[in-house]
């Protein structure tokens, strides 16, 4: 009866949150609200549905997988291989914690997952559940059923469990079975906020169904996968009816904060069949510590040789979706992995994804693929990567052990600094069905070079009823981030499901382990990575200096300095000049050294180097120069001849004096390009360059005052000079009249000869024309109006231009002076000059 009061109640709390959620559409993909219900307590035990009662519920298989077109070549990385028992070497995979967290299951597959929260560490797995308080020593079991209300058929089989550390929250999933009665089946999402509420399993529940993401009545939801981003928990399954005749599959997005203190939360749902092109199905989330990414990436094959990949970010309604050619495998249902007594573990095998990763660099995929000799004579795991940036492919690997070892069913996150983490199944003919790890960090362990592998426990027996799966999981470790906690399964004792174990396990480079600070150094270029020679700090390994790609390792909370070169010369014969360091793909500055006490995933990034070498003539030494910016180098000034470095594409200036050492500049000669007359050359260098600053011998400027002028009706003779020293190329002067009649016009001529003007001789005597005394000395070849000013000075400035053609021309210039009392022509003029122009 109490039993049943606590039941009502729970769906009496449940139902006022279903009704108050029903779908609205909103833009692209459904849109639904839903509020918490709380979780049980008091040690009730709701009976759970065990996995193998569900399963007469008979779903149908995944879509058929078509044969693709053979385009790209198959990957050629070397098999897998396992490391056996034995002292570490540095960089070895270490175990940190490796303990049993239950036994027994009622059925396979058992579908282990796990999440901590600092010492507590909450394990599920197929209907059961344990926990850890003391950091994953021991585990302890939980009953399911004294959590979890009862809703529709009851508590059933496939669980996930997430931490996410932005909101300090662990989410519990739980799919519910199918109800004849009810025309569905729910996934609960219980949240625990904070490790207090995780010990004692006390929050809050948002039960979702197939009718808030947009499903008619008779459908149901399996294989779920959760992962988050920055402000999105995101959950994607399959969806089926009730009599195994269709097929869908939905991604779905909730909003984080709310779930974090029991608000209602927004549900977005995006249906294959109906947002997401129809095409794919059973997708996978991308996993990692990448909470404050944007962005969530899920996948899946369309075909043998491609992968369809969407993604969407926290600020976007839709999904975009692109279509990547891969090497072709072998899908489809089955697999045959025969272990030392016969049984093979691999006959349920589907070959969907069941793993995927983020980090700052790459996404990438995971799944088991069928055999297919001679190369692949075994089933093995198939890894596709991917650029974050726009999702093209980097590389296919495999994961695979030759004629004699089985790898499957893969889990993948990845951990605060971007390094890889894998759990695995593993099995070969001497080798009873367990479960490995692994981490690819670019240093230590390469997806290219060889996949190293460590088991943590031996399987005793056999898988029971030929099968095994269907996932395992994996996420950073929270007591240490640059760690990993998975989840592992083998068989102890026998081959019933009884003898199942589930183990849990905490593992990463030894590097890396507790207390330390970690530093991963990749050299790269716009044209891969490169083996650049880095100092560092020496380490708790006695490690420091070294080459890319290299890792240092020190103990907490010591701080490290790396520096890189300001050059490289690569094995491709090229130069590269260093361009910024990039910290788990951020920017870090463009000085040559950095110094944190940080761990970090460090990026040395080098685009490609161009010369700009730089000559001169007239003097053949010793100019000096100024660059901006200054070279890959640091080079800014100095003195010419001088070969300059410089970033591949940089808009550069480079000045020179426009005097130097008795010579002056002329122009710059651009090899292969337009010569140009500035002493500041401006180029873009998308290549190399040889520039020559071209400089002449100076030679000295001079004037002048020639003749005479005549009165004026003030009494004066205006008189005329020069202003600003010798006229020189470029220079700033003026031509001056004085003792002019006050505040009147006037005319400054000037002209190429002072003895010819349009076949007059000069000088010519105005006396004829009613000015006796006055004379024009010069050619009128520009004349220009000026002023006089009431003291009876009037001037008229000019630069000269930068021309080295004008260096020693000569001309001549007098003033025109307006003064009508003075004569009937009612003009006087001043003398004139005759002016050098100099270098």
């Amino acid at each position: 009866m109490r039993r049943f009061l606590l039941s009502a109640f729970a769906l009496a709390c449940w139902i006022p949150a279903q009704q108050a959620s029903l779908p609205v559409r909103e833009g692209p993909g459904s849109i639904s609200y839903v509020a918490p219900i709380p979780t049980l307590s008091g040690g009730i035990n709701v009976p759970f549905v065990p996995k193998s009662v569900v399963e007469q519920i008979k779903h149908p298989p995944l879509p058929p997988l078509p044969k693709g077109p053979d385009i790209l070549p198959q990957p050629d990385n070397p098999p897998t291989f396992i490391r056996t028992a034995g002292p570490l070497a540095i960089g070895d995979l270490a175990f940190t914690k490796n303990a049993q967290a239950g036994l027994g299951t009622t059925g396979i597959p058992g579908e282990p997952a796990v999440s901590s929260n600092g010492n507590t560490v909450l394990a599920t797995w197929n209907t059961l559940a344990s926990m850890s308080t003391d950091g994953g020593n021991t585990y302890s079991a939980r009953t399911i059923g004294s959590v979890w209300p009862a809703i529709d058929g009851g508590t059933c089989c496939d669980q996930r469990v997430i931490y996410v550390p932005e909101h300090d929250m662990t989410i519990w999933l739980m799919q519910y079975s199918y109800s004849a009665t009810t025309q569905k089946n729910t996934y609960g999402l219980a949240v625990f906020q904070g490790q207090t509420r995780l010990t004692n399993l006390n929050g809050w529940i948002y039960p979702i169904v197939p009718a808030q993401l947009g499903f008619a009545a008779g459908r149901w939801m399996d294989y779920p996968d959760i992962a988050f981003s920055r402000d999105h928990l995101f959950l994607c399954a399959n969806v089926f009816d009730n009599i195994g005749s269709a097929f869908d599959a939905v991604v779905v997005r909730i909003n984080l904060a709310p779930m974090a203190t029991g608000g209602t939360v927004g549900i977005r749902a995006w249906q294959s069949n109906r947002d997401l092109s129809g095409v794919g199905a059973s997708y996978r989330l991308t996993q990692g510590a990448h909470h404050e990414s944007t962005k969530m990436w899920w996948a899946s094959p369309t075909s043998t040789t491609q992968l369809s990949i969407w993604e969407v970010d926290d600020a976007n309604t839709t999904p975009t979706r692109v279509d990547r050619a891969i090497a072709s495998y072998v899908g489809g249902q089955g697999g045959v992995a025969p272990g030392p007594d016969g049984r093979d573990w691999m006959n349920f095998n589907d070959g969907r994804i069941t793993g995927g990763y983020a980090n700052h660099e790459q996404i990438g995929f995971l799944w088991t693929c069928k055999q297919n000799p001679p190369s692949r004579p075994l089933p093995y795991v198939r890894v596709s990567r991917f650029k974050v940036s726009d999702r093209t492919l980097v590389a296919d690997n495999d994961i695979f052990g030759g004629s004699t070892a089985t790898f499957a069913y893969p889990a993948v996150s990845t951990n605060a600094i971007g390094n890889v983490g894998v759990v695995l199944a593993y099995g070969s003919t001497t080798q009873h069905v367990t479960a490995a790890a692994g981490v690819v960090d670019g240093v230590y362990g390469t997806w290219t070079n060889g996949f190293g592998l460590a088991l943590s426990a031996n399987g005793t027996n056999g898988a029971p009823a030929n099968r095994w799966g269907d996932y395992l999981s994996i996420e950073p470790w929270t007591a240490n981030p640059l760690s990993f906690i998975g989840t592992q399964m083998r068989q102890s004792g026998g081959t019933s499901a009884a003898n199942t174990e589930s183990r849990v396990v905490m593992f990463q480079r030894d590097v890396y382990g507790p207390g330390k600070v970690a530093a991963i150094v990749i050299g790269r270029s716009p044209d891969g990575d490169m083996a650049v020679p880095i100092t560092a700090t020496v380490d708790s390994f006695a490690q420091g200096n070294g080459t890319t790609p290299m890792a240092r390792s020190y103990n907490a909370p010591a701080s490290y300095t790396l520096t890189t070169p300001a050059t490289h010369l690569h094995t491709n014969n090229v130069r590269y000049c260093f361009k910024e360091w990039l910290l788990n793909g951020r920017f870090q500055g463009s000085a040559l050294s950095r110094t944190t006490s940080a761990s970090g995933h460090w990026v040395a990034s080098y685009v490609r180097l161009r010369t700009l070498d730089v000559r001169n003539v007239h003097p053949t030494t010793n100019v000096s120069f100024n660059s901006s910016p200054a070279d890959c180098n640091g080079v800014g000034t100095g003195l010419l001849p001088r070969v300059l470095s410089f970033q591949d594409g940089t808009g550069i200036t480079v000045t020179v004096p426009d005097v130097q050492a008795s010579a002056a500049f002329v122009r710059w000669d651009v090899q292969g390009g337009a010569a140009q007359t500035n002493r500041t050359l401006v180029l873009n260098m998308t290549r190399d360059y040889v520039v020559t600053a071209v400089y002449t011998p100076t030679t000295p400027g001079s004037w002048a005052p020639v003749g005479s002028g005549c009165r004026g009706s003030h009494g004066g003779t205006p008189f005329m000079a020069f202003s600003g020293g010798n006229p020189t190329v470029g220079g700033l002067h003026a031509h001056q009249v004085l003792s002019a009649p006050p505040s009147t016009l006037a005319w400054n001529v000037i002209g190429g000869s002072n003895t010819n003007f349009q076949g007059l001789p000069l000088p010519f005597d105005c006396a004829p024309l009613g000015a006796p005394g006055c004379r024009i000395y010069c050619s009128q070849d520009a004349v220009l109006s000026s002023g006089i000013d009431a003291t009876g000075f009037g001037e008229f400035s000019l630069t000269y231009p930068r021309d080295r053609a004008l260096a020693g021309q000569t001309y001549y210039t007098q003033f025109l002076i307006f003064n009508p009392p003075a004569n009937q022509l009612g003009l006087i003029v001043s003398n004139y000059l005759r002016v050098t122009i100099g270098l």
